[in-house]
């Protein structure tokens, strides 16, 4: 039997389980969605946009990737730290959000 034929199937078989393991777990990860990696043009526009939104407490809304899934958030910004940011929701709850899962931000309406 030759691999390269195109059966994989068959050669799944000669693999020890603990390795079949691996695999799945690998092709797991790799398929997982990769957080954003931004140019220094993308992270001048994200830096505007949020002092504007801190500048003129304008709700806002922010996409971040926590833990492989990007979720939005939406309310006024209320401080920016080094790696943190503050906003108060529509409800009045306050959250924090790290500047790093920062995926993007967009006014609200």
């Amino acid at each position: 039997m030759k691999i390269n034929e195109g059966n994989v199937f068959e050669a799944m078989r000669i693999l020890l389980p603990e390795h079949r393991e691996a695999t799945v777990k690998y092709r797991q990860l790799r398929e997982q969605p990769k957080p954003p990696t931004w140019d220094e043009q993308r992270l001048e526009e994200l830096d505007r946009q949020l002092q504007e939104a801190l500048a003129g407490k304008n709700p806002v809304r922010i996409w971040t990737f926590t833990g492989g899934e990007e979720c939005a958030v939406q309310g006024v910004i209320v401080a920016v730290y080094a790696d943190t940011l503050t906003l108060v929701t529509d409800e009045g709850i306050s959250r924090k959000v790290k500047l790093r899962e920062i995926a993007g931000i967009e006014a609200a309406d």
